[in-house]
């Protein structure tokens, strides 16, 4: 890995990383180089591969929504957005209080630590109407699916782009897909520590 460093720094790119050396000359240490690339490509893999899977399931049990999802007069991107905030399978995340705060009737001081769940802010009722149900029709909502600030997830528009891409074509190439068990018959499970994820999606067409 440090010999692909080395070979960047001599040859930029357009790429990320490429970018980021270039925006902070002399700021970046190889580790910290190796560490970002790593995570981008662990990450990355393990959660769009998840999701993946779990919008497939959830487009296949809603064929109206699928529909909108084909749809080459709505916007995908847009889709994308409902999906991601409706499906969240980032668990839960924790954080430490920058500051004096109140959530709800609960007091945190400063310091202290919480755990943050994506999949209940994106299910707030305050964020969306009716969010327990998935509506590719609506507009995107400032969800938290990819966290929130300096905390945000920097695989981000990766992860958009190939879900924009994959599920349309997904569906596209093998029409009639549908799931080839029951739902009871389905596994879901943890990729990784903080992934929820179908460990196997038997499918027919």
């Amino acid at each position: 890995m440090k010999n692909l460093v080395d070979e960047i720094r001599r040859r930029p790119t357009e790429g990320l990383i490429s970018g980021l050396l270039r925006e902070r000359p002399g700021e970046v240490s190889d580790q910290e180089v190796i560490g970002l690339s790593s995570a981008l490509v662990a990450a990355g893999h393990a959660t769009t591969a998840s999701m993946i899977g779990v919008s497939a399931l959830a487009l296949m049990r809603q064929p109206a929504q699928l529909a909108v999802l084909l749809d080459e007069s709505r916007s995908t991107r847009d889709a994308v957005e409902e999906l991601v905030r409706y499906m969240s399978i980032s668990g839960t995340i924790p954080r430490a209080a920058s500051g004096d705060l109140t959530t709800g009737t609960t007091r945190v001081k400063a310091g202290e630590r919480v755990l943050v769940s994506p999949l209940t802010a994106n299910r707030d009722p305050e964020l969306v109407r009716d969010p327990d149900r998935l509506d590719l029709t609506r507009e995107a909502a400032a969800h938290m699916a990819f966290g929130f600030g300096s905390h945000q997830c920097p695989g981000q528009h990766l992860a958009r782009l190939e879900l924009e891409l994959a599920l349309p074509a997904h569906f596209r190439r093998f029409p009639g897909l549908r799931p080839a068990v029951p739902d009871e018959e389905l596994v879901f499970h943890r990729d990784g520590p903080n992934v929820y994820s179908l460990q196997a999606l038997p499918v027919v067409w």
